[in-house]
């Protein structure tokens, strides 16, 4: 697609201007034979699909060589295409009778019978251009000519007031309008949907220095009113408003026009995000009856980005494209007391449907001062068990742990690719025991950089991780008992450790820790060690051995 130039910020508005050129085509007999039809766009251009003007904040459409449409006629559907340059598209013409008009809809969709309901959804987008969100129609009363007319505004949005550095992961964008209504085809007339929300995701993190494209439908000035959360590559999440209603109520966004506006006003989120990509569920269930270690009922839920909150107890709470999930602590009036989830568990209830979480993991303790929740009172172990739907991780930001703090947190979690990062320096007894266990997506390990170990602590860490290649460096020179036990078992593509010990004395310390690795790989020892052994508990057979 051809580039866009720079955009003024500010919303800003044109009329837009249409084709004027006229070509009549001679219609067959016969509806049934194929024939050729003019469609314009509202401007012709031979190499693009949407090109922008500086002067006047229009969008230009033009036919790209490869393009099609639908034309219904008395619920008769049938596809007109072109394979060359200009504005000219073969198909055979509805052969219906009883209907004077001919309907067009742009993109094509097969689906579409029904003139008055054309379904229209901006709930998925990717932040960038997209003929399939460049919604047209248009109406030819004898199939010969379709001028089209764009059902679309575009917004131009960039983020200001982020984290240096941070990229963004995905944006859910929420909304006082539907974005996946219908329109009526002879009339133009849009009408809302249920969804109210637009889920971003990208290919590639995405630079907050650049412009973010998003596509809208109509929208009526009272219900301007955008907020945005922002998932981003540290796996926090931020959230902004923007609301043009408040400052030009008399407005309404237009179809056929673009704006621009900046977003600088963001903060970091104070509880955990759940995002999904379709509908999806979440059950949080105490694991104990010890309610000095359990009370998810003093956890609450929003599913309209913080307006409103409801105590999440053991309810079943739906959420969905456009409808992030948020969950948080109750906290005491002056904020000094740490309430939340202690040994509990959460189950999606679509196992279909990916989910990711983002924050910071202290805030179901204490949304206010998340900061001063001190690890003695955190129990997350089995928090995110066999949650198969699974595929980011909060922040885990502690670096002082307590006994089984983490163990089982994310133990089969089989979608989950990358693992959070783990900067504790002061662990405890079982604190990381079968985090990752069977976590088959794993494709990063987190750093582990404590060098004073303690029992159990990195038991079976990544126990049957397939599609982890290389270890984190376990820079600990004194093993103790149980500490690497199982630790890459059944790891089947893993070829690189770092391992610097030089006491392995303590009992079971390197138990199966490396049974069934990849069959050859390299192994990084401290060059005064010298009584490693050879095969699963020590030094995999077959690999290189570097000092």
């Amino acid at each position: 697609m051809k580039k866009y130039v720079a955009l003024l910020s500010g919303v800003i508005a044109m009329a837009l201007t249409a084709c004027t050129k006229d070509e009549a085509m001679q219609i067959p007999d016969s509806p049934s034979q194929m024939v050729s039809v003019t469609a314009y766009a509202p401007s012709q251009d031979d190499d693009t699909r949407i090109a922008y003007s500086q002067d006047n904040f229009v969008l230009n459409l033009a036919w790209e060589d490869e393009e099609s449409f639908s034309v219904i006629r008395g619920g008769e559907n049938q596809t007109f295409s072109k394979s060359t340059a200009g504005n000219t598209f073969t198909g055979i013409l509805p052969g219906a009778e009883g209907e004077e008009d001919y309907y067009a809809v742009y993109p094509a969709n097969a689906n579409v019978t029904d003139i008055t309901a054309v379904p229209y959804d901006y709930s998925m987008q990717k932040g960038v251009f997209d003929s399939n969100k460049t919604y047209m129609y248009a109406t030819s009363t004898d199939g010969s000519k379709f001028e089209f007319k764009l059902k679309t505004a575009l917004l131009n949005v960039k983020f200001n007031n982020l984290p240096d550095g941070v990229k963004i992961k995905q944006v859910v964008i929420m909304t006082e309008f539907n974005t996946n209504g219908t329109m009526n085809l002879t009339d133009g007339t849009y009408t809302d949907g249920t969804n109210t929300g637009i889920t971003v995701d990208f290919d590639e993190a995405f630079d907050p220095a650049n412009w973010m494209a998003i596509y809208l439908p109509p929208i009526s000035s009272d219900k301007k009113y955008l907020k945005f959360i922002v998932i981003a590559d540290n796996n926090l999440a931020y959230i902004g408003e923007f609301m043009s209603k408040s400052t030009d109520a008399s407005k309404n966004i237009i179809a056929g026009r673009y704006y621009s506006c900046t977003v600088d006003n963001f903060s970091e989120m104070k509880s955990l995000v759940f995002v999904a990509n379709g509908e999806q569920t979440l059950k949080m269930t105490n694991l104990t009856t010890d309610v000095v270690k359990s009370a998810v009922e003093n956890l609450e839920y929003s599913i309209d980005a913080g307006s409103t909150w409801n105590t999440l107890g053991e309810n079943t709470v739906n959420f969905g494209i456009g409808a992030p999930l948020l969950i948080r602590s109750k906290v005491a009036a002056n904020g000094s007391q740490s309430y939340g989830t202690k040994v509990a568990n959460i189950k999606f209830g679509n196992s279909n449907v990916n989910v990711v979480c983002a924050g910071d993991i202290r805030t179901l303790l204490n949304n206010t001062y998340p900061e001063s929740v001190g690890m003695d009172l955190v129990k997350f172990q089995g928090l995110f068990k066999n949650c198969t739907s699974l595929t980011s991780a909060p922040v885990l930001p502690a670096t002082t742990l307590t006994e089984n703090c983490y163990s089982q947190m994310f133990y089969g979690c089989t979608s989950l690719e990358t693992a959070p990062a783990l900067p504790a320096t002061t662990l405890a007894k079982g604190c990381y025991s079968q985090m990752f266990y069977n976590c088959k997506s794993l494709k990063t390990a987190p750093e582990l950089s404590a060098t004073t170990l303690a029992e159990n602590c990195y038991n079976q860490m990544f126990y049957q991780c397939t599609s982890l290649e290389t270890a984190p460096a376990l820079p600990a020179t004194t093993l103790v008992n149980g500490c690497y036990g199982g630790m890459f078992s059944n790891c089947s593509k893993l070829n690189s450790i770092v391992m610097l010990a030089t006491d392995i004395s303590a009992t079971n310390c390197l138990d199966n820790w490396v049974r069934n690795v990849a069959s050859t790989g390299t192994f990084v020892k401290a060059a005064s060690m010298t009584s490693l052994p050879s095969g699963e508990d020590g030094i995999p057979l077959g690999w290189t051995v570097i000092n």
